[in-house]
């Protein structure tokens, strides 16, 4: 007699020598008359009178379709990558495992007889591909989570063989940046009230308990050299969070008295598996629930779900000639279960993924691949209908053909147009889903690579003439059109950079251009963009040194307009406290000439033309109210008696800070003292008077402290007594808002940021304390909601009736309904409308566009009203893309999980980083985000118009603060 177990794994072997070694078997047999070549190959075969099959082509190897192996693998993988591409990272991770005491599979064995569950795998497989069924389906439905974008699972099975899911969710109206009080709405892993729900606290402790392991039972099947290597008991927390290296660690609160006994060990919150209680209610088993938090997680995550199965590879070598047979390379030998060979037999599939995901082949001119046996004439071969079109000439086809083609690229085409294999064309697509997927292609593949990027940014594209084309030039390789473009890390991109705005630029933005390139960019061979561009960054040199030496007939050979080159780019990279001397490769200026400018910094801000800056005092003083005056006289009484003082000035936006320090600066320079505002060149210090700090707040009290010391310790050298002096005897002046944004500390909580101010600094209680509190800017209409604002940052606005002490933490306020914008079906749309009315008549207008922003707390926001108002400019748009790469450390095992497709890469934002895609038009106000040339007025913050749109270059014009109207 033979078990039920026996007979399953017999029947599996059978048909898996029939399906798993007979399919590769026929490819094995036929492999020698099954030939494959390129379209342009059997052309050219047939042009020159060989009609022999059997002399072209190469033979077939293990295809991807072959269930498990490896290309099929990769394709899930890569299937995986492209739905996180188009709805970003996953948000769940849930492991389903088979319960062998399923109510339906033991009154079945009660009815039917049987020993155990383990005695039927075949209903243990149906049983369980029913609930996963009907699992999905509720993920669809919204039940137990919000609807679904997606989904992927696949199937493996345990070494005792129940059957398990892997499945990643993708949710709808999940917000990137995802709160604690999210995932606990759907996440526990503590025990639920025993007294509330006894039937979930029971459940938990029958299914979702780990252990016991750790030091009371070293030897579970967990324990590796002492250590859990499910890293339990896990710490216990009152709170859930998310740690520094992106992973979500549950609220485990201690203290609670709930616990299960097993073994005679008690296990508490600490060994209680991350669930979600209503699955565990309905399908009483092991479901274990995660929340995907971190990226670069992705990558692992996919891997794990996409590994296959365990196996051994034999490696079989053999001394003949015909050596491309890849199947022949390696025989798999596995283990396999009585269930894994039920569900085999069944068909049950292996993987799963919802919405479809179409492959797209990539290929050049002419080489798509054809299959043909070898006893066919190639004559007629090549004339076979439709032979000479693919997916990919197709799709050029069907952006000839549809208008609404031509908004698309290649990897977006599947979600508008369905491609019909056997007439070999694209039709509009009437109903489903389907996202695309590029075939990936690697960078040693040459021009097919390039081809593949081009492929992912050109939409509409009518052949590969267009993609050659940039412009109204046509390259001859698809790399040159990259370079083109700006999709390609190269050197290239900075000598075009400077080349291009060389017709309309001056020299002396060229210089600057040149010297932000050197300081902010990679560039890899300086001394050759030097060479390269230097004759139109000296353009206006001689007409400079005619005109400082006052002598017109003055002429320079190009040894020595180089040299006076390299002092003014030195110039301009001193702005950035940086020298030519930072920069081995390139040249160096002639020592003579470069000491007549050792002093230039300080002179420049000695040049300062009193009579101008007492004008400009005078109109600032005779606008200054009362509180202003307090300020102006504390600190200029500082100065003049060089007491060293410290004050921090206390305002609310809009109080007049700015304006204070714009008066005292005009005050000091009308006098010939030195101001630093803001800046760090340690030339400065010893004679600087004055040095202003805005928005102190923000900064890391460390920051100060750093500076206090380093003050201290540079003047010391000239007046020892500096060295017991705040600031080393220099008066100091901070401004800045405690109601606004605090020193940011990455996964720190409040008492850490707290801790971080500059109020917990040493140097506070030096300090003297002023507050503005007249708003220098508000209209009269405006006062209601200023006086809001200030009740919000004093912790004074009226509160939602809640069970939290008033004003806590995460606690909620009400709003008055007199400052919010109509309910809109089209919110984004609204809050533009609100914040720039008419903006189709006013865009152009600087006063218009400097006094009205939209402030969120989101990127997403941002980017829709962007992208809103960015659409109402009556020019062309222009796009610029970045270039990714990847650096990775390859291991023998791990060469398709590192595949990083480059539109996966595109799709990623991270904060403090530019997204792939930026698209301007002429008129468009834009916004600094880095400190770039503060001398110049290129701050983080500083607002723009955008003016010209060159290939490599924006020029726009300052439209705020004393830079105004400055062109870069």
């Amino acid at each position: 007699m033979q078990s039920s177990d026996d007979i399953t794994i017999n029947s599996t072997a059978s048909v898996k020598r029939r399906g798993r070694l007979v399919f590769p078997l026929f490819l094995s047999l036929n492999q020698k008359k099954l030939r494959a070549d390129l379209y342009n190959n059997v052309c050219d075969a047939v042009e020159t009178g060989d009609a022999d099959a059997t002399q072209v082509g190469k033979k077939i190897i293990l295809p991807s379709s072959f269930t498990a192996g490896p290309r099929y693998m990769s394709e899930k993988y890569q299937d995986a990558m492209a739905i996180c591409r188009w709805y970003g990272n996953p948000h769940l991770f849930i492991t389903v495992t088979a319960n062998p005491n399923w109510v339906e599979l033991s009154n079945h064995l009660d009815a039917y007889g049987g020993d155990s569950a383990n005695s039927r795998p075949d209903l243990e497989c149906r049983i369980f591909k029913i609930k996963l069924d009907e699992m999905m389906a509720d993920f669809k439905k919204g039940e137990f989570f919000p609807t679904l974008d997606a989904a992927v699972y696949t199937i493996e099975f345990q070494k005792r063989g129940l059957p398990h899911a892997h499945i990643l969710l993708w949710l709808k109206g999940i917000k990137k940046e995802v709160t604690a009080s999210v995932i606990d709405e759907y996440i526990s892993a503590e025990f639920p009230d025993k007294e509330v729900d006894r039937e979930g606290f029971e459940l938990v402790e029958r299914h979702m308990m780990h252990g016991p392991c750790g030091k009371m039972r070293p030897n579970s099947p967990c324990m590796e050299k002492g250590e859990c290597t499910k890293n339990f008991p896990k710490p216990s927390s009152d709170q859930t969070r998310i740690d520094k290296s992106g992973f979500v660690v549950y609220r485990k609160r201690a203290g609670t008295g709930d616990f299960v006994v097993k073994g005679e060990i008690e296990l508490d919150n600490r060994f209680v598996v991350p669930h979600n209680l209503g699955l565990l209610k309905k399908y009483q088993a092991h479901i274990n629930v995660e929340w995907c938090c971190r990226t670069s997680a992705i990558k692992y995550l996919f891997k794990y779900i996409t590994k296959g199965v365990d196996r051994a590879t034999v490696l079989i070598h053999r001394n003949e000639p015909d050596t491309s047979n890849e199947i022949n390379n390696f025989l798999e030998c596995r283990y396999i279960s009585a269930c894994e060979g039920s569900w085999r037999l069944f068909a049950f599939p292996i993987h799963y993924n919802q919405p479809n995901v179409v492959k797209l082949p990539v290929h050049l001119p002419g080489d798509h691949v054809m299959v043909f046996d070898e006893s066919a004439d190639l004559s007629k071969v090549v004339y076979r209908e439709n032979i000479d079109r693919s997916m990919l000439t197709a799709f050029f086809e069907a952006c000839d053909t549809y208008e609404e083609a031509m908004e698309l690229t290649y990897v977006e085409f599947p979600s508008r147009f369905v491609y019909h294999s056997n007439d070999r064309i694209w039709t509009p697509r009437l109903q489903g889903e389907a996202i695309g997927r590029v075939v990936y292609v690697s960078p040693a593949s040459g021009d097919r690579y390039f081809l593949r990027m081009l492929l992912n940014v050109v939409r509409g594209p009518r052949g590969y003439d267009v993609l050659y084309t940039v412009g109204d030039v046509v390259y001859k390789k698809f790399k040159e059109a990259c370079y083109a473009r700006g999709l390609l890390d190269d050197d290239k991109e900075w000598h075009e950079a400077i080349e291009e705005p060389s017709s309309w630029a001056t020299g002396r933005q060229l210089r600057r251009l040149f010297v932000l390139i050197l300081v902010y960019c990679q560039v890899v061979d300086p001394l050759k963009l030097w060479e390269h561009t230097w004759m139109f960054l000296a353009e206006d040199i001689l007409y400079m040194k005619r005109k400082e030496f006052r002598f017109p007939g003055l002429d320079l050979q190009d040894e020595q307009l180089k040299q006076y080159t390299l002092l003014e780019v030195d110039k301009h990279l001193k702005e950035h406290n940086q020298s030519l001397a930072d920069y081995d490769e390139l040249p160096q200026p002639d020592t003579s000439i470069l000491s007549e400018i050792n002093s230039q910094v300080l002179r420049q801000e000695l040049m300062y033309k009193f009579e101008k800056e007492k004008e400009t005092h005078r109109v600032l003083f005779s606008a200054m109210n009362t509180d202003q005056e307090k300020v102006y006289a504390a600190v200029l009484k500082s100065v003049d008696e060089q007491s060293g003082q410290l004050f921090f000035v206390s305002g609310a936006g809009g109080t007049g800070k700015t304006y204070l320090y714009r008066t005292i600066i005009a005050r000091l320079r009308s006098v010939g003292k030195v101001v630093i505002p803001g800046s760090s060149l340690a030339a400065l210090i010893s004679k600087a008077d004055l040095i202003i700090w805005d928005e102190a707040p923000m900064a890391h009290r460390h920051a100060f402290e750093t500076l206090d010391r380093s003050f201290r310790d540079l003047l010391s050298h000239e007046s020892p007594e500096a060295s017991t002096q705040p600031f080393g005897g220099k008066t100091v002046l901070l401004g800045g808002d405690f109601r606004q944004i605090l020193p940011v500390i990455p996964h720190g909580k409040r008492p850490d940021t707290v801790l971080a101010s500059i109020s917990k600094s040493y140097l506070w209680k030096m300090a003297r304390v002023f507050t503005l509190s007249i708003n220098m800017r508000l209209r009269q209409e405006d006062k209601d909601f200023a006086k809001w604002i200030l009740q919000v940052g004093d912790g004074e606005a009226d509160a939602l009736a809640s069970n939290k002490p008033k004003h806590e933490e995460g606690n909620q306020i009400t709003v008055d309904k007199r400052f919010l914008i109509s309910r809109s079906d089209t919110p984004h749309e609204a809050l533009a409308h609100a914040a720039y009315p008419n903006f189709l008549q006013n865009y152009w207008d600087k006063d218009y566009l400097k006094e009205r922003a939209v402030l969120t707390p989101t990127n997403n926001t941002v980017h829709y009203v962007n992208a809103y108002l960015l659409s109402k400019i009556p020019s062309q748009a222009r796009e610029y893309l970045s270039s990714e790469s990847v650096e990775f450390e390859a291991t023998p095992d791990d060469d398709w999980t590192t595949h990083y497709p480059p539109e996966y890469l595109n799709s990623l934002e991270f904060s403090g980083l530019p997204n792939h895609r930026l698209c301007l038009k002429i008129g468009t106000p834009v916004m600094m985000m880095h400190n770039l040339n503060q001398d110049q007025g290129l701050c983080n913050g500083t607002r723009m118009v955008v003016t010209r749109l060159g290939n490599r270059v924006v020029k726009a014009r300052i439209m705020t603060g004393t830079d105004l109207e400055k062109k870069f």
